[in-house]
């Protein structure tokens, strides 16, 4: 632009002087035209650096005295330059000067009245390097400045220069500029002192284009100006005050200071009033317009500011321009909706210097939707280049309004209200590639009866509070670093289907998130939670729950899909879950576990591992499968994949009340089928119902026994409503079973298969069917199909006594029994009716009345009605017992009378020590003795199971004087007594045997040596 306005005055100052030369000439030598003219061509080409021509010349001076006025048609100044794209440089088809010869010759000031230029162009063009087509015209015109303090001019007044369609061209290619003016109409007045040029340029029209780096800024603009300025030729500086233009319906006001020099330095002050937004967009460069796609705008606006720095090819000044819009309107083609009400100040700022820095700072924009309204601050960076927004905005939004903005595909459908704020920063190409783990968002939002339908799930609630922040803002909550938030909320509603719903009450949640890892997938998630309530549908599975709160992590390794590893923490006051046939209720239960995923191991069992710990507190499980609710008064135990650590464990199942605690081990083993089930348990009851346990672990890792006779599960066993309707998906029941009376254990019972678990029993009291026992303990031990019970104590109403047996189910109609049992002080009459295949072990003890000892120690095999197999029983037996009472019956009357007791001899037998040995279908009674009175007599024999006897019985000491025996053969119908000679000397005394503790000690031999195959096996 310095070289535009230097060589404007330059050629004005030409011109003037080519004026004077021409009218100097004619009036002191020649007036006529033709010879004027050859005598400016003349001079012309000894003062102009480039090629003159002129058509003619005419000078008047007697009409205008004492004014000189001078005419020059077709004047032209030629500048070859193969660059450039003419050779003309200068071109007028008529110039007219009007010069004050008074003033001239008294003051020696030149005043010009009138200067015209009229019909011309200027053709200006300076190449990349430098050179242009006007060079040594500048060259020269500086070297008669330097003339110039010496000169006779000292004043030159300007007064009515006039230009009259003037186009001007010029091009730069170091700067990459070009300037067009077409139809240039103007008035200039002023005065020349020296180098400083006053005066006022008044354009009535021109029409200006200008581009400058490919982007066309101006095109065809009509200008009209009125413009006082200062020119201060050497150095070359413009100043303007108060200066006035017209851009097309554009009104500008400004102060501007320019220097022109190889660099323009500007300080420009501008304002604009009532500017239309639409007249605006107009001048905007297509450049800048195209970016932001197609749009209507409207509206006013109110625009100043200030432009300082320099301009060169490289750099732009800079820029503090403010704006102010009103009454805005705005139609883009991506939003659906018009906006309106648009009001905003904004500043908009220039770095100057290269490259050019801007931002946009956005005061206060408010704009309104049909039925939403948006107010933002902010800033936006790099206006030419990556436009990056840094925005604080506050919403009000329908949000019906936006689902046409979701794309159709998604199938994403929204309705209800939202007010927030939301802070945002990023660039536009992050916007455009959603890219938001590069963003920065952050905000809240109130949602009032809102939903959010997408595809078959709904999502809908009341009170909703919302805020999250991109990146985390808070990095205490689990390290996490992408996203954290918050969402509270009264009422939360989820459905799916009719087979899916989920609904909570009072929700608080905390959520946090590590950064988006290379397969796109959150690497590391957490989220604490407490809710007040809680309904879940799902499919068959419905579940209610008061007041869940906890905490819950998701993290992964470095590889997403290598090693995710999950952590909870959770608690509630109860909880009431329902699966089909199956449920569980609990007043308060917590959880806290650890799972880990490990995708080295190729087992799918070994992949998860899990631990942790959990505590329930009365609870409730009822199930199809089994025909009691089982309640859980309390349980605490560790957990992982392999073990449970009951700490504490009180569990109530139809009749019995036991508590539990212990270790299970191999979980996971057991489940792969790689090992044996393994625990040790210390199990301790007020009260339990034997045969109730036996029908809950009968059969148990045998896919083939059958525990009940006739159990299809619940028989109609009546409901109670634990849940209440929470979602509107369906009312949630979940049974309260009792025990079905017809439900009874059948039998026989099997012994549980792949599991090793040893029970340290301690019972106050055990149901047996309609038997009672008491203080009941000792060791309880189930080896893979085998039950061993160790020297159990236990008390019934007949006896104390102690059991150690084995019992083994190999097949159900092959059962192995193999039993020491002792009882002390036991009732013989109660003996025989607890075990009635006694009285065909021993069939005397029908005979005899009272309190005794007896030990059995025998093993067999039973059919599935525990009938024994009589030809596979072996074992001892021994009996002892203090003042018996021998009954009275035809068999003691026989006795009596063939050994002559007395008949003031009492049935009461003083002592009674008996051992037998049983094998197959024989029984072997060893020799005893039996004190009656004075009588003592040794009886022995055999029997077999189908009742026929072989005995003997000798008086080995009495009152009489003779010897007597008596054999006993026959069966009980038909015993034959016969007299027989005394087998066993007088005084004999039998030795005992000890029959029972040989067969004790093979029993503990066979037990131990099951046991140990047990273990051995897999």
């Amino acid at each position: 632009m310095n070289r535009i306005v230097s060589i404007f005055f330059l050629s004005l100052i030409v011109l003037l002087i080519w004026t004077l030369i021409a009218l100097g000439i004619g009036v002191w030598y020649v007036f006529t035209p033709d010879r004027l003219t050859a005598i400016v061509t003349k001079q012309s080409d000894r003062y102009l650096p480039y090629q003159a021509e002129i058509g003619r010349v005419q000078l008047n001076f007697f009409s205008t005295f004492p004014r000189l006025s001078v005419q020059v048609s077709h004047f032209s100044i030629h500048s070859p330059f193969d660059a450039a794209p003419s050779d003309t440089l200068v071109y007028t088809k008529n110039l007219y000067c009007v010069i004050d010869a008074g003033a001239l010759w008294k003051d020696r000031a030149l005043v010009v009245d009138k200067f015209i230029l009229s019909d011309g162009f200027v053709n200006l063009f300076a190449d990349s390097l430098g050179r242009s087509n006007y060079g040594k015209f500048l060259t020269d015109f500086s070297g008669d400045q330097e003339k110039a303090a010496d000169g006779v001019l000292p004043l030159i007044l300007l007064e009515g220069i006039a230009l009259n369609n003037i186009h001007f061209f010029y091009a730069d290619q170091t700067a990459m500029m070009n300037v067009r003016i077409d139809g240039l109409m103007a008035v200039l007045s002023g005065s020349i002192e020296g180098d400083l040029v006053r005066g006022v340029v008044a354009v009535d029209h021109a029409s200006v284009s200008f581009d400058h780096q490919g982007v066309s800024y101006l095109e065809s603009a009509s200008i009209k100006a009125d413009i006082p300025a200062e020119l201060l030729l050497s150095p070359l500086h413009t100043k303007v005050q108060g200066g006035y233009a017209e851009i097309n319906d554009l009104t500008v006001h400004a102060d501007a200071s320019v220097d022109l020099g190889e660099t323009i330095i500007a300080d420009i002050s501008f304002a604009i009033q009532g500017m239309q937004v639409d007249d605006l967009m107009k001048m905007i460069p297509a450049a800048y317009m195209e970016p932001l796609g197609d749009f209507e705008a409207a509206g006013t606006i109110g625009m100043g500011g200030t432009i300082k720095g320099s301009l060169t090819g490289s750099e732009l000044p800079g820029l503090d321009l403010k704006i102010d819009l009103k009454q805005g309107k705005l139609h883009h083609a991506l939003f659906p909706f018009p906006l309106s009400g648009i009001h905003g100040d904004f500043e908009l700022l220039g770095s100057g210097g290269d490259p050019w820095q801007s931002t946009l700072h956005i005061g206060h924009l408010e704009a309104k939707t049909p039925a939403s309204t948006l107010t933002t601050s902010g800033r936006v960076n790099d206006l030419l280049g990556e436009l990056f927004f840094d925005l604080d905005t506050e919403v009000s939004l329908l949000l019906e309004e936006f689902n046409s903005l979701i794309p159709y595909n998604m199938g994403v459908h929204m309705h209800g209200k939202a007010r927030g704020q939301l802070q945002t920063a990023f660039t536009m190409s992050q916007a455009m590639d959603m890219a938001i783990d590069k963003m920065k968002l952050a905000g809240n939002a109130s949602l009032d009866n809102f939903s959010v339908a997408y595809d078959t799930l709904t999502v809908d609630g009341e009170g909703c509070t919302i805020f999250f922040s991109i990146p985390a803002s808070d990095e205490s909550s689990g390290g996490k670093g992408f996203v954290n938030g918050s969402i509270v909320a009264e009422q939360l509603r989820v459905a799916g289907s009719d087979h899916f719903g989920a609904s909570l009450a009072s929700t608080h949640l905390l959520f946090a998130s590590s950064d988006l890892n290379e397969t796109g997938f959150i690497a590391d998630l957490s989220c604490s939670f407490d809710i007040g309530s809680a309904s879940v549908l799902i499919d068959t599975i419905a579940v209610d729950v008061e007041h869940p709160a906890g905490y819950f992590t998701l993290t992964f390794g470095d590889d997403t899909l290598g090693m995710p590893a999950v952590y909870l923490d959770y608690s509630s006051n109860s909880i009431a879950m329902q699966m089909g046939s199956h449920s569980f209720i609990a007043e308060n239960a917590g959880l806290t576990t650890d799972v880990e995923y490990d995708s080295n191991q190729e087992d799918v069992f070994k992949q998860w591992l899990v631990k942790g710990y959990v505590d329930i507190k009365n609870g409730k499980i009822t199930t199809a499968l089994l025909p009691y609710a089982i309640d859980i008064p309390v349980i605490a135990m560790d957990f992982d994949t392999e073990s449970f650590d009951i700490h504490q464990g009180r569990f109530v199942i139809g009749q019995s009340d036991f508590e539990l605690s212990g270790v299970l081990n191999n979980v996971m083993s057991y489940a792969r089928g790689d090992s044996l089930l393994r625990g040790n348990f210390g199990f301790s009851s007020g009260r339990t119902d034997l045969v109730q346990i036996m029908g809950l672990t009968s059969g148990i890792g045998d896919d083939e026994a059958v525990a009940y006779s006739d159990n299809p599960g619940i028989n109609n066993p009546g409901k109670q409503n634990v849940a209440e309707q929470a979602t509107g998906y369906g009312q949630y029941m979940v049974n309260d079973t009792v025990q079905d009376q017809n439900n009874s254990f059948a039998g026989p019972y099997m012994v549980p298969q792949g599991m090793e678990m040893n029970l340290e029993v301690n019972l106050r009291e055990a149901t047996l069917g309609p038997d009672t026992i008491t203080n009941v303990a000792g060791n309880v031990r189930v080896s893979d199909g085998i039950l061993v019970l160790d020297e159990l104590t236990f008390t019934t109403p007949a006896a104390d006594m102690q059991l150690t047996a084995m019992y083994r189910t190999p097949r159900k109609n092959h059962l192995y029994l193999g039993i020491d049992y002792h009882m002390f002080d036991v009732d013989i009459s109660r003996l025989l009716q607890m075990i009635p295949d006694i009285d065909t072990l021993m069939p005397m003890l029908r005979s005899f009345e009272g309190a005794g000892e007896f030990h059995l120690a025998v093993e067999t095999y039973l059919d599935s009605l525990y009938r024994m197999k009589k030809s596979t029983l072996r074992g001892a037996a021994s009996i002892t017992g203090q003042d018996l009472v021998l009954m009275d019956g035809e068999t003691f009357s026989e006795i009596a009378r063939s050994l002559r007791f007395s008949r003031r001899a009492e049935n009461r037998v003083d002592s009674l020590s008996a051992e037998f040995t049983i094998f197959r279908e024989e029984i072997d009674v060893y020799p005893f003795l039996v004190v009656m009175d004075r009588y003592k007599a040794v009886v022995a024999g055999r029997h077999h199971f189908d009742m026929h006897f072989d005995y003997h019985i000798s008086l080995v000491e009495s009152p009489l004087p003779l010897r007597l025996g008596i054999d006993i053969t026959g069966n009980l119908d038909n015993l034959q007594y016969r007299l027989a000679s005394a087998r066993y000397a007088e005084f004999y005394r039998p030795v005992r045997r000890g029959a029972v503790s040989n067969y004790q000690l093979e029993l503990r031999n066979i037990i131990r040596d099951a046991l140990i195959r047990n273990i051995q096996s897999p």
